[in-house]
């Protein structure tokens, strides 16, 4: 579902609901279970370390929590 404003709340629902026991939308579900990648695929392995310790992971949940309260603004305001 992609929309420019936020969809209501019936909207989502009804989309959610349509789409629960239909299909899903591609076709490799469960592609890269036997651990290669099915032809066309490239899966991405690349892995960064962004701290250690208790000090780095309270600034990431602290960063998380951040980013939802500003998800949570944007969509308050196309809200109405």
């Amino acid at each position: 579902m992609l929309t420019v404003r936020r969809p209501a709340r019936e909207q989502i629902d009804a989309f959610l609901a349509a789409r629960a026991l239909g299909p899903l939308s591609y076709a490799p579900v469960g592609g890269t279970r036997a651990g290669a990648c099915p032809p066309g695929f490239n899966v991405d392995h690349h892995r960064i370390r962004l701290g250690a310790g208790e000090a780095a992971y309270t600034r990431a949940c602290a960063a998380l929590r951040r980013r939802a309260r500003r998800l949570s603004a944007d969509y308050a305001d196309d809200a109405d």
